[in-house]
C-alpha cells in the first residue's frame, strides 16, 4: 500500500506485478514484468521507488514516476526473501537465502545486505550468523538500526557500521516476521509455533506476557500509529489484536 493510502500493490506467482487504485475508480495497472514468480516487493517511504524480487538472486527497483524498470541489484547470496527500505527511503534491505549450508541443520545460512538505492551500490558486506535463510528485514524507525529473522533468532545491526548489536532474541519455531514499534523501542516477532513476543531493544530483554494464540504459525505482526496496538496475521488466515504494555 502506498504511504498515502491511494495504491494498493500486488505481486504474484505468476510473475504478475498490478496497481490498484483503493478509491475503485479506474483500473488496475499492469507493470511490464515477465521474470517469472515473485518473492518479496517494498515500496519506498516516499512511494517514488518498488522494489521486487524472484528467484534469480537480484532484485529490480522500479521507477514510480514513469513505470520503468532500473538497473539489476545482484546480489550473489541466494534468493532474495525480504526487502525493506529504510525510513530515508535511499537505504534498502535484502535477505536471502544464502548460498552455503549450515553442517547442523543442511539449511542455506542465509545473509542481509544493505543497498544504496539511486547509485545502486552495496553499503554493506553479507550480515551472517543465521543457521537458515532470512524470512525478514525490519529497520528501526530512525533507520539506524537492521533486524533480521532467519531459523529461530533475530538479529540486530548497527547499519553504519555493519555490527550485529547485543544478543540475538530467541523464537519458539522458525521466525517468521520481526517489526519495531514507533518509537523503536520495542521489537515484536511472531514465529512457526504461533508465538508473537514482544523484546526491549535496549535490553533484549522480553516485555510483557508471551502472546499466544491457537491459529497456527505468526506469519506477520505490524504495530498501530500509536505503537498501543499489535496487529498478527496468521497461517489460516485469522488476525489478533493485542494490547501492547507501557
Amino acid at each position: 500500500m502506498s504511504h498515502g493510502g491511494s495504491t494498493l500493490y500486488t505481486a504474484g506467482d505468476d510473475g504478475s506485478l498490478r496497481l490498484f487504485p483503493v478509491s475503485g475508480k479506474g483500473e488496475p495497472t499492469d507493470l511490464d514484468i515477465d521474470l517469472g514468480p515473485l518473492t518479496s516487493l517494498a515500496l519506498s517511504p516516499d512511494d517514488r521507488v518498488l522494489a521486487t524480487s524472484n528467484t534469480d538472486q537480484s532484485v529490480r527497483l522500479w521507477d514510480l514516476d514513469d513505470g520503468k524498470v532500473g538497473p539489476l541489484l545482484e546480489t550473489g547470496a541466494g534468493n532474495v526473501q525480504a526487502l525493506a527500505f529504510a525510513p530515508d527511503s535511499r537505504t534498502l534491505a535484502i535477505g536471502t537465502t544464502g548460498t552455503e549450508e549450515d553442517p547442523g541443520t543442511g539449511n542455506t545460512r542465509g545473509v542481509a545486505q544493505t543497498w544504496e538505492v539511486y547509485d545502486r551500490k552495496k553499503l554493506s558486506g553479507n550480515l551472517s550468523g543465521h543457521d537458515s535463510w532470512i524470512e525478514d528485514v525490519a529497520f528501526s524507525p530512525d533507520g539506524q538500526t537492521l533486524a533480521t529473522a532467519g531459523g529461530k533468532i533475530v538479529r540486530l545491526w548497527d547499519v553504519a557500521r555493519s555490527l550485529q548489536k547485543g544478543t540475538p532474541f530467541q523464537c519458539d519455531g522458525r521466525c517468521h516476521t520481526a517489526v519495531f514499534s514507533p518509537d523503536g523501542r520495542t521489537l515484536a516477532t511472531g514465529d512457526s509455533e504461533g508465538t508473537t513476543r514482544l523484546w526491549d531493544v535496549t535490553s533484549h530483554r522480553q516485555r510483557g506476557p508471551t502472546l499466544t494464540g491457537k491459529d497456527g504459525a505468526v506469519l506477520t505482526v505490524r504495530f498501530s500509529p500509536d505503537g498501543h496496538t499489535l496487529a498478527t496475521g496468521t497461517q489460516n488466515g485469522t488476525i489478533h489484536l493485542w494490547k501492547v504494555p507501557v
